[in-house]
């Protein structure tokens, strides 16, 4: 079956997109380009928000060809449209925050890397050693949001610093001694090639030192340079609204709305905590659940093999009951979480060619696993 113009389209762009952001190509899971980290850079920037434009005009001398090209045709308009809305306002010279700017995805990409062979690895080697260059881009697109008065919170800056401090090895997260990630991520390679083995080992020192710089420059530079206040504003907020949901919203409704629906939830578990211990408040049974052994787990191995269970569970009654599931979706891996890696649970995709399967992340800043919290983020994500 040929593909229509419109969907051609969206096929060049899924691959150029992918050419020029290495890293969400890799989180994407399309193949060719795990060799090369994203230039975060002004000037890259530009060149992506250009290359959208140019993606868009194509897209306006289209004609759909039925139900499915209208589909496409107004999900293309609405991803591309607000990729660049958020780029016009200058999003990305202060795109930094503790779950998914620069510092953080520089860094977990390489955990969504193939390591089961020596080319493999020489992949991660050469990625590896762009560590550098990538962080100094994102700091120049920093300097730039600071020449042009597009500030972050000083508390994103120092959050996004702590991370980059875990992964550099300078603090330790939860218990222990401070560990850098790069050296023990490349400490599983297992090849007998010696010169792959240096070059891994000499690319992870030259990406923590790097990262080390950035916590550096983040706390003792760019964090006196942010604003207290956390807050984004309305225009920034709706834009970022509509990244996130696909749609615009009118703030002021969806918070009445929010107000509502909390006041429901409220309730709701006021209910539940009167019937778990009776004439307690949600924070009282709460506290009373932390502290039961039969609603926690005692390490994070035995937590991620629980997860794992409840993964495979839920997925097996869902199928054939609600939905029938493809086959090749069936497996979803739980994983602990990197150090340094956001304080909350998340969920990375799948490859195309689903080689590598969807994973949720459970993060180990703590030694508190709690079953009764757990299963319910488990279910949603």
């Amino acid at each position: 079956m040929s593909l229509t113009p419109v969907f051609r389209l969206a096929d060049r762009v899924v691959e150029e997109n992918a050419a020029a952001n290495p890293v969400i190509a890799t989180y994407g899971g399309i193949p060719g380009h795990d060799d090369r980290l994203t230039d975060f850079s002004p000037q890259a920037c530009d060149a992506r928000a250009e290359q959208v434009r140019g993606w868009l005009e194509s897209l306006a001398g289209l004609e759909a060809q039925g139900r499915d090209d209208d589909l496409a045709v107004a999900v293309m308009q609405e991803r591309l449209g607000s990729q660049l809305l958020t780029h016009e306002a200058g999003e990305h010279l202060r795109d930094v925050n503790v779950l998914f700017s620069p510092v953080q995805i520089t860094r977990n990409v390489f955990t969504l890397m193939p390591t089961a062979d020596d080319e493999g690895w020489a992949t991660i080697a050469t990625r590896l050693e762009a560590v550098p260059e990538a962080l100094a881009s994102a700091r120049a697109a920093y300097d730039e949001g600071v020449a042009r008065d597009l500030l972050p919170a000083r508390r994103q800056v120092l959050g996004a610093a702590r991370s980059a401090a875990v992964t550099a090895g300078l603090e330790a997260e939860g218990e222990g001694e401070p560990g850098a990630f790069f050296p023990g991520f490349v400490e599983r390679y297992s090849g007998d090639d010696a010169a792959l083995a240096a070059r891994l080992a000499g690319a992870a020192a030259t990406a923590t030192d790097a990262y080390a710089e950035m916590v550096r420059w983040m706390r003792e530079d760019y964090a006196g340079k942010a604003v207290e206040h956390d807050g984004v504003g309305r225009d920034r907020y709706a834009a970022r609204a509509r990244t996130f949901l696909g749609a615009d919203i009118d703030p002021e409704e969806t918070y009445a709305w929010g107000w509502e629906d909390l006041g429901q939830i409220t309730r709701r578990m006021q209910e539940c905590a009167g019937r778990l211990y009776g004439g307690v408040t949600p924070a009282q049974a709460q506290a009373q659940l932390d502290r039961d052994p039969a609603y926690n787990l005692p390490d994070a191995e035995t937590t991620r093999a629980w997860l794992q269970q409840v993964t495979d569970e839920t997925t097996a009654s869902f199928n054939g009951t609600y939905f029938d599931i493809p086959e090749q979706m069936l497996r979803c891996e739980a994983m602990l979480g990197p150090a340094g890696a956001a304080a909350a649970p998340y969920y990375t995709a799948p490859s195309e060619d689903f080689s590598r399967p969807g994973r949720t992340w459970l993060p180990v800043v703590d030694t508190s696993f709690r079953k009764w919290w757990l299963l319910s983020v488990w279910v949603f994500t």
